[in-house]
């Protein structure tokens, strides 16, 4: 099942689907084109572009989500396999390692600690959903917002590596740490 229904208390309900191609495409471009998108790389790129950009991350293999709350669209995931991406040369890639590409949309309404909030459903729908063991990510270095919320999580930062495209610290976040990390039950 890819298809995640959780509340969250004094938030709302967090959803999460496959990404309906090319439907959803219409946000993701609104996303990708926000001031600190910049990260993503798409930023001036026309709607047909952003299609055919994710028309072809899709051909790859990466499964594509779009998140919602309270049935308002407010974040992308992209979910990979490292062992089929030039990450794996960058570590020891194990069984039960996902990747992760996160990108969130300025909220609807106010909600304090929103971007904690929607990762902490994101790490749990992967964790549940995907059997995830561990969480790879490989944020941009400039990206501080991610770094700090982050560690908050549970990862766990060791090298910075060069990709082709950009200057990145590789992230860890087990299973166990997130939950020992974040009681869910103080969420849910």
């Amino acid at each position: 099942m890819k298809h995640y229904s959780q509340p969250f208390k004094g938030i709302g309900r967090f959803c999460i689907q496959l990404i309906q191609f090319p439907e959803d495409l219409v946000h993701i471009h609104e996303w990708v084109n926000m001031p600190y998108a910049e990260f993503w790389g798409l930023q001036g790129k026309t709607k047909e572009q952003v299609v055919e950009e994710y028309a072809n991350i899709i051909k790859s293999g990466t499964q594509v989500f779009i998140g919602w709350l309270d049935n308002e669209p407010q974040f992308l995931i992209e979910v990979y396999d490292p062992k089929k991406d030039p990450l794996s040369q960058h570590y020891s890639v194990c069984d039960g390692d996902i990747g992760l590409h996160i990108l969130v949309a300025p909220p609807n309404k106010y909600v304090h600690n929103f971007t904690f909030f929607v990762l902490c459903c994101v790490l749990d729908f992967l964790f549940n959903h995907f059997q995830a063991i561990r969480v790879v990510i490989e944020p941009d270095y400039r990206n501080k917002k991610m770094h700090k919320l982050s560690i908050r999580v549970g990862f766990s930062f060791n090298d910075v590596i060069y990709l082709k495209h950009k200057k990145s610290y590789l992230g860890f976040c087990s299973r166990d740490i997130f939950y020992q990390q974040i009681s869910m039950e103080t969420l849910i």
